[in-house]
């Protein structure tokens, strides 16, 4: 049996007219240990989109010790 998880967040944020973004966060791409996650940032126009994934993935229900290291490294 597998035990997953791999919720997607996407939120569009409307810029207000006149204001102006001089950065945007970082991408990030991370993986370890059966953890994997994601981020995008775009601005188009006065839109802000962002894109988050988390997945995990293991074969039993309760976390080993070997993912404390693995959330320690995230």
């Amino acid at each position: 049996m597998e035990f997953s998880h791999a919720p997607n967040h996407y939120e569009l944020l409307d810029v207000s007219p006149g204001t102006f973004v001089q950065a945007l966060p970082t991408d990030v791409d991370f993986q370890s240990a059966g953890i994997t996650y994601r981020s995008r940032y775009r601005l188009q126009g006065q839109t802000l989109t962002a894109h988050r994934r988390f997945s995990s993935q293991w074969d039993w229900p309760v976390c080993p010790p070997t993912w404390d290291r693995a959330w320690e490294a995230f």
